[in-house]
């Protein structure tokens, strides 16, 4: 698949370097990557533009929220590149394992019906942030499934939604249905509000661990 990776960031410069990093280091290709400086008032794109000059930085004086930010740096992808099949969402604070875009990409290369794929979050003690998410009814609040757990390749769910922190976005899919409703702002809800949007217009949303 042609992809492009966009990574919002905001005051990231002690998160940003390690992160992408990580993402360059995987080998699957081709792969873009576009980092959207979302009204950051330290050295951030600085840091970017002197160290990772193949990363296409897309500026943003005001702070647009994490959607705004997202949808401002897919645009941005498609006008350098019409012809992507995919964007991946990554969160400025994560490193990405090797062989961690070709895992998540998978579902999409494998499934036309997979309009979503999301990533297992972990946090620094290894343990999982992220398993996939469900929606707890009547209060419509957000659960991560495996909160708290320990790290292991069989955790599978059947999520309602997965989170943005590491997410692939079938472009299909995007022109379906449109991008992150920027109404969620300036974070939270935004993804399980696009999974929901897909999957009532019949896009299969999986997780992978």
């Amino acid at each position: 698949m042609n992809v492009a990776v966009v990574i919002p960031v905001r005051n990231g410069a002690a998160f940003v370097l390690p992160c992408l990093r990580s993402l360059l280091a995987q080998e699957y290709r081709p792969f873009a990557i576009v980092a959207v400086d979302n009204g950051s008032n330290d050295d951030s794109a600085d840091l970017i533009a002197a160290e990772f000059p193949q990363v296409q930085l897309v500026y943003s004086q005001a702070a647009l929220g994490f959607a705004g930010a997202v949808n401002r740096g897919i645009r941005a992808a498609l006008e350098h590149n019409a012809s992507l099949d995919a964007i991946v969402v990554l969160n400025q604070d994560t490193e990405a394992q090797p062989g961690w875009l070709a895992k998540l990409l998978a579902p999409l290369e494998h499934d036309p019906s997979v309009g979503i794929a999301g990533s297992q979050a972990r946090f620094p003690d290894g343990t999982v942030q992220h398993a996939g998410a469900e929606i707890l009814w009547p209060l419509g609040y957000g659960r991560n499934i495996g909160y708290g757990g320990a790290p292991t390749e069989h955790v599978a769910s059947k999520p309602e939604y997965v989170a943005a922190v590491g997410v692939a976005l079938r472009r299909a899919m995007l022109d379906a249905i449109g991008l992150f409703d920027e109404g969620f702002n300036p974070a939270y809800f935004e993804d399980a509000d696009l999974c929901l949007r897909a999957r009532a217009a019949g896009w299969r949303v999986v997780y992978e661990p």
